[in-house]
């Protein structure tokens, strides 16, 4: 990913599912941008590690214990990050998983209630406690983790994941029309949802991952 010039240097990015994977790396290249990162992940030990990581990249961050599914948890999140930062202008909400994989017929109560609990509340909490903050500043970004599972409908081994990442996609969607925008972009058959609530952006992919997109937010 090319560097940007110096957009992110000084604002405040809170990333959640950071201790591995894409919320590591994205933490990984939101230091090397400037910004300060908020490491927040239920795994604390990966959580730090990835903010020695940014701090070793020269950026600063704040490792923090969240489990998602916690409101309580994750309203002291979004606190704690305002509280050492000053302002968050960003959130990538990552922590989001199969759990794991399950004929149809064998999907039973607590597979399907965890599921959703991880990737459709931890979203709705996430964003229900940054928005207030954000909508004060007169801007944001919200970027939510979907899948193309959604799309398939996880034929096989993973419909109940395809069902909560199709939730998430349509909770993203049905958030921006509270707004006075609402921008869809497109090209070549792809598409990234992208609009404003006041002046804050929501991105949720709901495509190919070749992005255009309509710039309605102004600058942070």
């Amino acid at each position: 990913m090319p560097k940007t010039p110096d957009y992110f240097i000084g604002k405040t990015i809170i990333i959640t599912g950071a201790a591995s994977g894409i919320g590591r790396a994205a933490s990984l290249i939101f230091a090397r941008e400037g910004a300060n990162v908020v490491c927040a992940d239920i795994n604390i030990d990966g959580a730090k590690e990835t903010a020695k990581q940014v701090v070793a990249h020269g950026g600063k961050a704040l490792a923090l214990a969240t489990d998602v599914t916690s409101r309580r948890q994750v309203n002291d999140m979004v606190h704690r990050a305002i509280e050492t930062f000053g302002s968050v202008q960003f959130q990538f909400n990552s922590a989001g998983a199969a759990l794991r994989r399950s004929k149809f017929l064998d999907i039973d109560d607590a597979l399907f209630e965890s599921t959703f609990a991880l990737n459709v509340k931890g979203t709705l909490y996430c964003m229900q406690a940054v928005l207030p903050h954000m909508l004060e500043n007169g801007h944001g970004v919200i970027v939510n983790m979907a899948s193309m599972a959604h799309r398939r409908g996880g034929p096989g081994s993973s419909v109940h994941y395809a069902a909560a990442k199709g939730a998430v996609v349509s909770m993203t969607l049905g958030v921006l029309i509270l707004g006075d925008h609402l921008s869809l972009a497109s090209a070549l058959g792809s598409a990234l949802c992208i609009g404003g609530v006041a002046g804050v952006t929501f991105v949720t992919s709901i495509s190919k991952p070749v992005i255009a997109a309509t710039e309605i937010v102004p600058e942070l």
